[in-house]
Formats: C-alpha cells, sequence, structure tokens
C-alpha cells in the first residue's frame, strides 16, 4: 500500500516536472521571439519594411572601419522624390504613402542584393553601396532615376508619375559618417537645384 502511495507521488512529481519543463521552454521561445521582433522594430521602417536611419547608421560605421582597413571602395547614393509635399497636399496622405511603397520596390529592383536601403526620413531615401566605385553608384543612381520616371503609380483613379533626384559620393581615406554623407547630400543639393530629376555627384 505504501509503495503504491510513493508510486503515486514519483509519477504525480514526474508529470509536474514535465509539464514545468514544456512551460519553461514555451516561455523562453515566446521571449525569444517578442525580443527577435522588438528588435527587429527598431531598425526597421514600419511603412516600408526597409532598414531606418538607425540601422544606417549602425551599417555606414561597420562599411567605413571595413573600407579604411581594407582600401575596399565603398559609395552611397542619397535621394529624393521631387515634389512629394506637393502630392500630400493635393491627395492626402494615404496616397503619399502609397506613393513612397511603389518608389522603395522599384528601388529594391535595381539595387544589387549587397546594397542596403534605408528610409532616411520623410521622402529621402539612402543607400550603401559595398565594393562599388563612384562611377559604378552613379550609373546605379541613373539607373534608380530612370525607372522612377517611367514608372506610374495609380493615386484616386489618376495614374500620376514621380520622379527622383539623386547625390552620389564615394568614401575617401579619413571620411566620417558625417564628412561621406555631407557630400551626398551637396551633391543632392544640386541635382534640386539645377531642374531636379537628376544626379550629381559629390
Amino acid at each position: 500500500k505504501l509503495r503504491e502511495i510513493w508510486n503515486t507521488l514519483f509519477l504525480n512529481l514526474a508529470i509536474c516536472a514535465g509539464v514545468t519543463l514544456v512551460v519553461l521552454v514555451l516561455t523562453n521561445v515566446t521571449v525569444s521571439a517578442y525580443q527577435d521582433t522588438i528588435e527587429r522594430l527598431a531598425i526597421t521602417d514600419k511603412l516600408t519594411g526597409i532598414y531606418n536611419r538607425r540601422a544606417f547608421d549602425l551599417l555606414c560605421r561597420e562599411s567605413l572601419l571595413d573600407a579604411a582597413r581594407n582600401g575596399s571602395n565603398l559609395s552611397v547614393i542619397l535621394l529624393d522624390i521631387d515634389g512629394f509635399k506637393g502630392i500630400n497636399d493635393r491627395f492626402g496622405h494615404a496616397a503619399g504613402d502609397r506613393v513612397l511603397v511603389a518608389v522603395v520596390r522599384a528601388l529594391q529592383a535595381g539595387v544589387r542584393v549587397s546594397d542596403i536601403l534605408c528610409r532616411w526620413g520623410g521622402e529621402e531615401f539612402i543607400i550603401l553601396l559595398k565594393n562599388c566605385p563612384l562611377e559604378q553608384a552613379a550609373h546605379t543612381a541613373e539607373k534608380l532615376r530612370t525607372a522612377i520616371e517611367t514608372m506610374t503609380t495609380l493615386v484616386e483613379q489618376r495614374e500620376i508619375r514621380i520622379t527622383i533626384s539623386l547625390g552620389v559620393a564615394q568614401y575617401r581615406p579619413g571620411d566620417t559618417e558625417e564628412s561621406l554623407l555631407k557630400r551626398a547630400d551637396a551633391a543632392l543639393y544640386r541635382a534640386k537645384e539645377g531642374g531636379r530629376n537628376r544626379t550629381e555627384r559629390g
């Protein structure tokens, strides 16, 4: 009789231990998945699904170190949607969001798998091109400009055309993220001042 009680007790303890182990495993998996989601959201643009500015800062810092250490080519393309405020004012922010998503899809189709596309803010985007000299980056920029120029986006049953302006710059020895992006930004400014829908080098 006593032996049966002990056997039952051990069986119950084993079942409890098994249930506890399963609960701990499931909890760990859930927490890990939640943590991964939080980390992904922290570096991802919610609207377009591409990297955000925070992610770019981290990736650019690593790429600059690699370029300085290995002497490899590194270029950036900073681009801006021309007249985007007018699209928002005329058609509303929902239409503006559709335009942003359409532009991102076109940009993704026109860059290499190794290139890093990020939303810089608002209607500005930046592309980090590893192992890519200025000439090749400028060629990529022109290819993207042409692709955007020739596409149409449906907004309120109307097809609207979009153009972009781009500034391209290449890493120089001693460059920081700030100095590299300053040249790209200056080139983008010249593209805007020069009539938009064009590429300038910095």
